[in-house]
């Protein structure tokens, strides 16, 4: 296998050696090799695996690992962080975005505050330590590259500024500049393609070196380094999502106000053709022809699917419960639109029995269940469902009262609705720096009442002018919220599951996610609607002002959201007077408003709900074992601890 992929590959003469050190810019681009190594031992090898060059930023995992192991967990967390810096690697603006932190230590940053606290009286001894470790990883002596080391050391001017603005945060206990060099030195260590293989291996069979035998860390820093790079990145997917909103916002919104909805789905279209394209890129794996796919199971969740989507989507259109005139069909006078919810409802229950069943008998399901086999796990999507679902309810609120109620334009909406997409944006990245400090329960509960705050404060202060100061904040609180949940419970189905499901994972990731939008979106607009109707009928009926014959010209089993101006048209084609319209769009204007406070105060219940879900996630930090699971920890130098 290893040989075919090298066969492959070869030929692909795609990108450009490294030129930001001048001696690497020597490299011969055709050099190219592949090594796997195995945790049993194995190492197979196919092309230039034994020729050396330097490791470069690929020594900061094992620096960092090395740290651990003689500082321990805890007092490195709390100098270096896990934050996504959303900057290049050798970013200086970076740490002063952070208040001096040095964020993560797969950056410069963090990889020169990590070597300055390796062991050592004196730089020389620094160095030692580093060598000593690496090459135990490697299974070999590793040594200087001299060249590349003189070379780097001219040029890495950038890296002696980052070190001297960490210093002046009080980040560098150290002499900046020796620190910088000791750093310089440990990238220019020579490897080969086979000593990296090796020392991955390490990190993957809990520390121990699988072709020496030797145990070079323990299996508990092996887990915190592989968490570490993990959650490097998770901040990042889990605010590409609010970022397309932010994104979807303000070029829809443009488009649509200044040259119309045509070129909106133009961009879609185009966007779509893309990631088409795009997708031939993606390297495909070789399928299990001896996997049967279980046909009938994934019919019973498709229909389950579209049949939830479809019903929910309709709720408002078709009726609740009593079938509106739109409706394109009936079962009694009832809308299909609930009975649409019970069937999928039921598909669903009966997709998990058939699959339970297709279990037991040994066969291979659809999706795995075990990725929902703890209550972590559940928390997890359940807390998923219901922050997406609160998202997309608020995604829907806002340009209701914008666009229908106020009759603004869509560009008004998306700068209405900028704070909160930005703020999610934002605290979906920077979340990530808190998961070494606080545990993922601690995160979403705090989270969830902050989202039941805010939309608590929202109520109470939102007007008709969704641009007031006070509801600017109530967004940004509950945008705050938002992100966070929206990377933890992402970062926490990720790293509960073992990778061989990471396919499952995602099928259970995304089918939560688009279920859950499509009911966030119809509980808002069914139950905006609903309260607006009673609003309007009971004020009507208690309004003095408008006469019953007036109220038979108007159909009030239909009541929607209208602007005033629409409202006066609307009128002007009865015999109401001119006092009886002034007294009817008063009637609007204050049940549009009661109707959208009490929508927000039930939103709210609906997430102090969630925090029963958030205080069943995970209750300890990364780095951290759960009790019963500290008999399974290796330690000194006994066998290590497969995940």
């Amino acid at each position: 296998m290893v040989e075919a992929a090298h066969r492959r590959c070869r030929a692909d003469t795609a990108g450009a050696v490294a030129d930001y050190i001048p001696v690497l810019a020597e490299a011969d681009p055709n050099w190219f090799g592949v090594c796997v190594a195995e945790v049993d031992g194995g190492v197979h090898t196919s092309g230039d695996c034994d020729i050396e060059f330097s490791i470069q930023s690929i020594s900061k995992a094992f620096v960092y690992a090395l740290v651990c192991e003689e500082l321990g967990h805890q007092a490195v967390a709390e100098r270096i962080g896990v934050n996504n810096t959303g900057l290049p690697f050798n970013s200086v603006i970076a740490i002063e975005l952070n208040n001096g932190h040095p964020m993560n230590p797969m950056v410069n940053a963090g990889a020169i505050a990590t070597t300055a606290l390796i062991p050592g009286e004196a730089p020389q001894a620094q160095w030692e330590h580093i060598v000593r470790g690496l090459s135990e990883f490697a299974g070999r002596p590793l040594e200087l590259d001299e060249t590349v080391y003189q070379s780097e050391a001219q040029t890495n001017q950038r890296n002696r500024a980052i070190a001297r603005l960490l210093e002046s945060y009080g980040r560098l206990d150290l002499d900046p500049l020796a620190v910088v060099d000791v750093y310089t030195r440990q990238c220019a260590l020579r490897v080969t393609a086979k000593d990296l293989a090796i020392m991955g291996a390490t990190l993957a069979d809990g520390g121990v070196n699988p072709v020496t035998g030797r145990r070079v860390v323990s299996a508990g820093v092996c887990r915190d380094t592989l968490a570490v790079l993990a959650a490097t990145g998770v901040g990042s997917l889990g605010s590409a999502r609010a970022l397309s909103g932010v994104c979807a916002f303000l070029i829809g919104g443009t488009l649509g106000t200044f040259v119309g909805w045509r070129p909106v789905f133009v961009i879609v279209l185009v966007l779509a053709v893309a990631v088409f394209l795009f997708s031939f890129r993606l390297h495909s794996a070789a399928g299990d022809k001896s996997v049967d796919i279980d046909v009938f199971a994934a019919l019973l969740i498709g229909v389950a699917i579209v049949s939830l989507t479809l019903g929910f989507n309709n709720l408002n259109g078709w009726g609740v419960f009593q079938a509106n005139p739109e409706a394109p069909f009936d079962l009694l006078g009832l809308s299909p639109a609930p009975v649409l919810v019970l069937i999928g409802i039921v598909l669903g229950q009966a997709f998990f029995v058939w699959t339970r069943h297709r279990t037991r008998t040994g066969k291979v399901p659809l999706v795995s269940l075990s990725v929902l086999g703890s209550s972590r796990e559940r928390a997890a999507v359940y807390a998923m469902f219901i922050v997406v679902a609160l998202e997309a309810a608020l995604n829907f609120t806002v340009p209701l009262y914008i666009q229908i109620v106020q009759g603004r334009t869509p560009f008004d909406t998306s700068m209405a609705m900028l704070p909160f997409n930005l703020t999610v944006s934002i605290t979906a990245t920077l979340v990530v720096r808190f998961y070494k400090r606080f545990t993922p329960r601690t995160i979403g509960v705090f989270s969830f009442t902050l989202t039941t705050v805010a939309l608590v404060w929202l109520s109470v202060v939102v007007t008709n002018n969704w641009e007031t100061a006070p509801t600017i904040i109530g967004l940004i609180v509950f945008g705050i919220g938002q992100g966070a949940l929206v990377t933890l419970v992402f970062n926490v189905l990720v790293t509960a599951a073992p990778k061989e499901l990471a396919g499952d994972v995602g099928s259970v990731r995304g089918t939560t996610q688009n279920l859950a939008s499509a009911v966030g979106t119809a509980l808002a607009g069914a139950m905006l609607v609903g309260i607006l109707s009673l609003n309007v009928g009971q004020a009507v009926i208690n309004d003095v002002e408008i006469p019953d014959r007036l109220i038979a010209q108007v159909d009030l089993d239909q009541v929607n959201f209208v602007s005033n101006d629409q409202l006066r048209e609307v009128l002007s084609r009865t015999d109401a007077s001119q006092s009886e319209v002034d007294a009817a769009v008063q009637i609007n204007t204050d049940a549009r408003l009661r109707a959208l406070k009490l929508g927000l105060l039930i939103l709210a219940g609906i997430s102090v709900v969630a925090i029963l879900p958030a205080s069943r996630l995970p209750g300890y930090r990364p780095g951290e074992i759960p009790e019963k699971l500290s008999a399974a920890v290796p330690s000194g130098d006994g066998p290590p601890l497969r995940d």
